[in-house]
């Protein structure tokens, strides 16, 4: 047994003409019938033996191969694919002359008296950056197994190979015009503004190294590529970095720890520094009321040992503590506020005009 590829010649029906482009590629299958009869060669799809208007191309053992047309076509949109076949006799008087032998129907017209024929094919294929609903899918632009299609793998594994070099997008650059001299398989290169040699005309699109060639992908608006450590978006015009996320109104902030319900800022480190803008430089701390408390408290080990501040009331005070269990108010010094105009200046001072004393009690 085995598989024959080559055209098929159709006649029209009697007293119409013959159309242009009206044959067909096709294919049907040969067997050994012995040493006396030998090959004979059936058409299956069309019920009848391959006479002398079937013309063979080739021969093998699956259509594998012998296929006419074989490849992969690539393009950044969809594909509308046709075909169209010739199969003209060369000399249509031997073709009338042949078979004129009772044998098998025609099947043993070969030899010197079999016809001659010229087919010719036309492949014609039109591309659209839109591609069809019905034949690619709608965001990565996959192509569709169609229903009835042959060599259904060849757009399988293209689809396979799109996914393979766009899902977790890492690229060697984002914006590179010159293609390099010795690609790898399965890089990809974000194409620069001004791209030449091979990317000639591909400005903004993905540059794929893939069996042996390039394939050229036109990225979405909200791709993310990856460049080592680095993380870019495609915004629709270039690779961009991401937004900052805002940072107003965020539930806390922990550097280098994590903050919490109570610790809405937690920082650890060896020192925080605070420093000025090009002037002085104030640290607030401010109280809803004056009942409320507004300080500074120094810990061991997360354990209070003294604070300081407005601890209760408005005044100034210090309260300290040996052993963390309890802040010992007898130690606090309150400044009550208690301000007298300043008297005369001591002998050798000069008194400031406007100044204040503060009598502090304890």
């Amino acid at each position: 047994m085995g598989y024959v590829s080559g055209f098929l010649r159709t006649l029209p029906p009697p007293g119409e003409p013959r159309l242009e482009g009206a044959d067909a590629m096709h294919a049907w299958v040969r067997a050994w019938a012995g040493p006396v009869t030998g090959w004979i060669e059936f058409d299956p799809t069309n019920d009848q033996p391959a006479g002398v208007d079937y013309i063979t191309v080739a021969r093998g053992r699956d259509y594998r191969d012998v296929s006419p047309v074989m490849g992969v076509m690539r393009t950044t949109g969809g594909q509308d694919s046709r075909h169209s076949v010739d199969v003209v006799p060369a000399d249509e008087s031997r073709h009338q002359a042949c078979c004129t032998r009772p044998c098998c129907a025609g099947l043993c017209c070969v030899g010197p008296d079999t016809p001659r024929f010229l087919a010719g094919l036309t492949l014609w294929s039109a591309f659209d950056q839109e591609a069809d609903m019905d034949e690619t899918s709608t965001n990565l632009s996959l192509p569709y197994l169609q229903a009835a299609q042959a060599q259904k793998h060849l757009t399988h594994n293209a689809a396979l190979e799109k996914l393979d070099l766009i899902v977790q997008l890492s690229v060697q650059s984002y914006s590179q015009n010159t293609p390099p001299l010795t690609p790898q398989e399965g890089q990809v290169w974000a194409v620069g503004p001004a791209p030449v040699n091979d990317w000639a005309g591909q400005a903004g699109a993905l540059a794929a190294y893939a069996n042996g060639g390039w394939l050229f992908l036109a990225p979405q608006t909200g791709w993310r590529a990856t460049l080592e450590t680095e993380i870019r978006v495609w915004d629709g015009a270039a690779w961009v970095a991401p937004d900052l996320p805002d940072l107003q109104n965020v539930p806390g902030v922990g550097v280098n720890t994590s903050y919490d319900s109570t610790n809405k800022l937690a920082v650890a480190a060896a020192a925080t520094l605070m420093t000025h803008d090009g002037a002085g430089h104030q640290l607030k701390v401010n109280k809803a009321a004056s009942g409320d408390t507004a300080s500074l408290v120094f810990q061991t080990g997360f354990s209070g040992r003294a604070e300081m501040g407005t601890l209760g009331d408005d005044s100034f005070g210090v309260k300290v503590s040996p052993d963390g269990t309890a802040l010992d108010n007898r130690a606090q010094r309150r400044c009550r506020h208690q301000c007298h105009d300043s008297g005369p200046a001591a002998a050798g001072h000069r008194a400031v005009p406007g100044t204040r004393r503060h009598r502090c009690r304890q």
